[in-house]
Parts: C-alpha cells; sequence; structure tokens
C-alpha cells in the first residue's frame, strides 16, 4: 500500500489568489550565511511567515562583533533572537536573500527565530535529512496561529489581505504564547 506523507503539491495558494512555491522561497533563504533551516508557511492566508533556524554560531559572532548592548559570546539563544537589532539584521538577510528573486507576495513578512534545529531526535527531520513540514507546522502551530491573529487575519477582508504585505517584521512574541 503507498502512503503519501506530507505535501502532495510545491505550490500553495495565499488568500489573495496568488501562488506560492514554498521551496523556491526556502532555497533563497538558506542562501544567506545566517539562516541554517527554514520551513515557510503561509496556505489560504494572507501573507508567509517563516521559521527559522539561525545558525547561531554565525549568528553569536556577528552579535559579538557589533558590541550589541546587553549580548556577548555567553548570551543565551531568547536573548540574542529577541534583541532588536537581532531582529533588524534577520530582516535585512531575508530582503537580500530574497530581493531579485521573487515577487513581495513570496517572501514571508513576519517571521520566527526558533532556538531548536529540526533534527530527526525530535521528529522534524526524515532519516534522510528532509524537512517533515506537517511536524515543524504541527509543533509551531500555536506560535504561527499567533503571529495571524495579532495581525487581526480572521477579520481581514480578501480586498485588503495585499495590504499586510507592506510591512516585514518579526513576530518573536508568538513563541511565548
Amino acid at each position: 500500500m503507498l502512503q503519501i506523507t506530507g505535501r502532495l503539491k510545491e505550490l500553495y495558494k495565499l488568500e489573495n489568489g496568488k501562488y506560492v512555491c514554498a521551496p523556491v522561497v526556502e532555497k533563497a533563504l538558506l542562501e544567506s550565511e545566517y539562516i541554517f533551516q527554514v520551513v515557510l508557511y503561509g496556505a489560504d492566508l494572507p501573507f508567509n511567515t517563516a521559521l527559522i533556524v539561525p545558525n547561531w554560531e554565525k549568528l553569536t559572532a556577528w552579535c559579538v562583533s557589533k558590541k550589541l548592548p546587553g549580548l556577548s559570546a555567553s548570551s543565551r539563544k531568547t536573548e540574542i533572537r529577541t534583541h532588536p537589532e537581532v531582529q533588524a539584521f534577520m530582516r535585512e538577510n531575508i530582503v537580500l536573500a530574497c530581493k531579485d528573486k521573487m515577487k513581495k507576495y513570496e517572501m514571508p513578512q513576519k517571521w520566527l527565530l526558533l532556538e531548536e534545529p529540526f533534527t530527526v531526535e525530535n521528529e522534524m527531520l526524515t532519516p534522510k535529512m528532509s524537512i517533515k513540514r506537517h511536524a515543524v507546522i504541527k509543533a509551531y502551530g500555536s506560535a504561527l496561529n499567533a503571529i495571524y491573529d495579532q495581525a487581526n487575519v480572521a477579520s481581514y477582508p480578501k480586498s485588503r489581505a495585499k495590504e499586510t504585505t507592506d510591512t516585514l517584521q518579526p513576530y518573536e512574541d508568538a513563541l511565548a504564547a
């Protein structure tokens, strides 16, 4: 018996009717040396969000080299990922990774920086090291829902869905929810 797991199609449609090919966006984001793993999310929603596992070694080194206030080489990941200058730096990385490669609506408009990578042990990777999208979305579902709840997505009429893509923002408070 053949059993299909994961996404049947590589494309999904945003609420505004535009199609997004998640692997293309994810591949572009992975070109940044500061992004280790990423999962794009946004089917039937007004904008894309991204679950990003940063390259913690490089991101911490960047923080130390910039002498960011309150951060050091021994800072906890929570302190680093929530720091406003780190969020601004990640915004720049996302924009640079996506610039000239995709349309604005395909770019993630909000994101979560995750502290732990996707691994086989936490059942978010297959043995051949492919990300199990459904497992990642299930694990971070409440945080993703909080992003869209915060943006009042349920109250957005389809005609206004495009307006939500005009800002590129992190959304770290969702992990606390």
